[in-house]
């Protein structure tokens, strides 16, 4: 683990935003664009965030209303800083700073570890990758949000599942996600092609398309720290095989593992994932797609919006399609992603927090991160309602893929068994290990780690 020296990553972006205007409902105008420019220009000088100081703690922890503090990932668009606009607007006294950690997930994982087992009470609400749950729950750090207060009922299935630990509460969903495959729409249709629904029909495509664009490269996910994880347990998946199975115990020690794994090495060895690859994370392969560089890349939803932007920060904003992930014989499954919103133990003011995370996880607040390209919806009817899927034409892509996404083991040391999933497969990724002589070990760390 980091040093508690690492805080310093962090940056408190809280602003005198009581004035601004906030987040309209539906009935109402699109995103305040005028509050977000006006915002920028404060953030600019973000300085350390103050550990909220309210008044003694009453004997209902829930009735402590003041000023939080919202640590949120590196990676966050203006719609964040909307809510929170909208959110202060409406209570002065009860102010939201919203605290940056880096956007590598793997640095925000170590930059919350660090401050929940100090007991810090630095954050009031954590936004964390839904892996994490059960590690964080179990390790006494998150308090455990009751029924009454934290109402699921709307909500995703699968998403309240992320946010349970031993059948109880402990984070709120905010956002769901899951791997899909984003394509050059303008280069298959130049070919004649459509988007590939199998392994053998991306390789194909690829070969087509880079007969004509031979500086292209074909294919892209993310193969370091958790991406590697990911896309690992996606290859997997998508082969027919399971990391875990449904009793909790390893399954990595089977013929289609061993497939999934195996295809995944052979697309690096066969240049259809260029060796560089292996080191990009989700902002590098992301970049790697906006440049032109690839003809397809697996990424979750919230690349929609970066990939198709219109300040040229893409630079094929107008030829991105997407469609679910390939697989073996079919279409493949994509892991379970997005993000919950959690209390740390040693919190104050935690009455405020829960009426700050059920205004996060509101329709108008919901619909609004989804129609900026910022998150997925939790609530399950947003998906229907063909408005907003005409903003956001990624989303019944995404509902397809959600019906039969994956998810990562739920384990009280995830941190390690993602690291070993990770030690496990990187060498074979980079051919100097065989997939059968990786999985037989990692069956039994596995086993090891989840009892």
């Amino acid at each position: 683990m980091r040093s508690r020296s690492s805080r310093s990553s962090a940056r408190s972006c809280g602003a005198d935003l009581s004035g601004s205007p906030g987040i309209r409902g539906r009935s109402g105008a699109a995103l305040a664009t005028s509050a977000l420019a006006a915002i920028a220009l404060v953030l600019a000088g973000c300085t350390p965030a103050a550990t909220p100081t309210p008044t003694a703690t009453p004997a209902d922890g829930w009735t402590e209303r003041g000023p939080v503090t919202l640590a949120l990932s590196g990676d966050d668009t203006g719609a964040w800083r909307d809510a929170v606009t909208g959110w202060n607007a409406a209570h002065p006294n009860e102010r939201v700073t919203l605290v940056e950690l880096p956007e590598s997930v793997d640095q925000q994982y170590l930059d919350l570890v660090d401050r929940l087992k100090a007991d810090s009470g630095e954050f009031t609400v954590v936004s964390m990758d839904v892996a994490w749950t059960s590690e964080f729950a179990s390790n006494g750090w998150l308090t455990e949000l009751p029924d009454g207060r934290f109402p699921t009922g709307g909500m995703l299935p699968a998403a309240v599942s992320t946010a349970t630990w031993e059948g109880k509460l402990y984070a709120y969903p905010q956002a769901t996600d899951a791997g899909l495959l984003y394509y050059r729409s303008d280069l298959l249709a130049e070919a004649g092609l459509e988007p590939p629904a199998t392994w053998a029909e991306l390789e194909a495509a690829c070969a087509t398309v880079l007969a004509s664009h031979p500086a292209m490269l074909c294919y892209s996910g993310q193969y370091v720290g958790e991406g590697l994880t990911v896309n690992l347990a996606e290859a997997i998946a998508s082969a027919g095989g399971k990391l875990v199975a449904a009793t909790g115990k390893p399954a990595v020690d089977s013929s289609a593992a061993q497939s999934g794994l195996e295809w995944l090495a052979g697309s690096v060895a066969s240049g259809l994932v260029p060796a560089r690859a292996l080191a990009w994370d989700a902002a590098r392969s992301r970049d790697a797609f906006g440049e032109g560089d690839l003809v397809f890349l697996r990424h979750w939803a919230d690349a929609w919006a970066p990939l198709h932007a219109s300040d040229g920060g893409s630079s094929v904003a107008e030829a991105v399609g997407v469609t679910t992930l390939p697989g073996k014989l079919g279409p493949g499954l994509a892991v379970l992603g997005g993000r919950n919103l959690a209390i740390p133990v040693h919190a104050r003011n935690k009455g405020t927090a829960a009426g700050f995370l059920a205004y996060l996880a509101s329709s108008d607040l919901q619909h609004s991160f989804a129609e900026a390209g910022a998150s997925a919806p939790v609530l399950e009817g947003l998906y229907d309602e063909r408005a907003l899927a005409r903003e956001a034409p990624w989303l019944p892509v995404l509902k397809t893929a959600l019906q039969t996404a994956t998810i990562r083991p739920e384990a009280e040391r995830y941190g390690e068994v993602s690291r070993a999933i990770q030690e496990a497969g990187a060498p074979v990724l980079r051919g100097e290990r065989s997939a059968d002589a990786a999985l037989g070990p990692l069956q039994t760390r596995l086993t090891d780690l989840l009892g």
